[in-house]
């Protein structure tokens, strides 16, 4: 009956196209060698990125077994290095938020001052209302994700901030209304 995932002490799978159940191993050979503990670690630590970064996340999943959270994984596998069970590196700068080609818009500025972060960039040949620009900022110092969104053609924006908001990270898209918005 479509039935997928754990159900009390059982799971529900398909496989080639037929519907199975089995239960759950009631106890499992567990090697936890270094290397599958950073593993570990690398994969926790996408989660959390996942998480914090789920406000701005624009995707166009196609597959039907895909998921946001997945995709943002294979996109961003490269930006994060565990070097061993206390350090890890992200390198926030290269989040990729998206899985579009890159677009720019003209000229574009971004200003951080205290409490808010102003994005202008120019017209352009462009004048297609369907287009929006949406800006994020990343707080390391809270660690939360702020946006904004508004029609191409606005030429401007601005994200506030709360006081003690840290070093930020800031992120500007440009999509199509309702669809992906490729990053740049």
């Amino acid at each position: 009956n479509n039935l997928h995932g754990k159900l009390g002490n059982v799971v529900y799978y398909e496989l080639n196209g037929k519907s199975y159940v089995r239960s759950l191993p009631t106890s499992y050979r567990d090697k936890k060698s270094e290397k599958q503990l950073l593993h570990r670690k690398r994969i926790a630590t996408f989660g959390q990125l996942f998480q914090l970064f789920r406000p701005a996340i624009r995707l166009d999943i196609k597959e039907k077994h895909q998921n946001q959270s997945s995709l943002f994984l294979q996109l961003n596998w490269v930006n994060v290095i565990v070097q061993d069970l206390n350090t890890v590196q992200i390198n926030y700068e290269q989040i990729i938020l998206c899985n579009q080609v890159h677009i720019k818009l003209l000229n574009l500025v971004v200003t951080p001052s205290q409490n808010k972060v102003s994005f202008a960039w120019d017209a352009d040949h462009v004048f297609d209302d369907s287009f929006l620009v949406l800006c994020a900022v990343y707080c390391k110092g809270i660690q939360e994700v702020y946006t904004s969104e508004v029609k191409r053609n606005a030429l401007s924006t601005f994200v506030n901030l709360p006081s003690g908001s840290g070093e930020i990270v800031t992120y500007t898209f440009l999509g199509f209304a309702g669809g992906a918005c490729p990053v740049f």
